[in-house]
Formats: structure tokens, C-alpha cells, sequence
């Protein structure tokens, strides 16, 4: 299990799942984009962590991507502190 522990909330694996399979259809319904996914439901790639990261991103790499995008869900006990992040690579 990756993520934060959503402590009787849906933990943020869960949470992203959703935004990225969201987000997937919007972008797809003109079929102006060409939408590759590394997870449509909640397995994982690899059981060791860095090998499912290492394979995500050669699923990334090997679709010669315009964009690649990660979603990530961030928390914080501070109410001051941000609690999103863009990532652009």
C-alpha cells in the first residue's frame, strides 16, 4: 500500500485512482488525446516498491509522452501548509 493512511477516510491511492481515471475520460471524450495509464485499478506493477516505480516509469518512457502527469494528494497537520504539489518532468 502506498500513500498516506486516510485514517478511516479513503487513503489517497484510492483518491488518485479515481482523479486519474477522471481525468482520463475527460481528456478522451473529443479524441484529441491519447490517454496511457500506469494503473486503472488497485494493483500494483511490481510487489517491491522500487521495481513497480522503475516499471512505471518505463510504461512512461517506452510512450514517448508529451506530457507526463502524477497525481499525488499531500498531508499536512499544519493548516498553513500546502497540501498539493505539481510535478512537471
Amino acid at each position: 500500500t502506498t500513500g498516506i493512511d486516510g485514517n478511516g477516510f479513503p487513503n489517497e491511492k484510492d483518491w488518485t485512482l479515481d482523479i486519474g481515471l477522471r481525468l482520463r475520460n475527460l481528456l478522451q471524450q473529443g479524441n484529441s488525446f491519447n490517454v496511457n495509464m500506469t494503473r486503472e485499478n488497485d494493483t500494483e506493477l511490481d510487489p517491491n516498491l522500487n521495481t513497480d516505480l522503475q516499471k512505471r516509469a518505463d510504461l512512461c518512457n517506452d510512450a514517448n509522452a508529451d506530457i507526463f502527469v502524477s497525481i499525488h494528494l499531500n498531508s499536512a497537520s499544519n493548516p498553513n501548509v500546502e497540501r498539493y504539489s505539481n510535478i512537471l518532468f
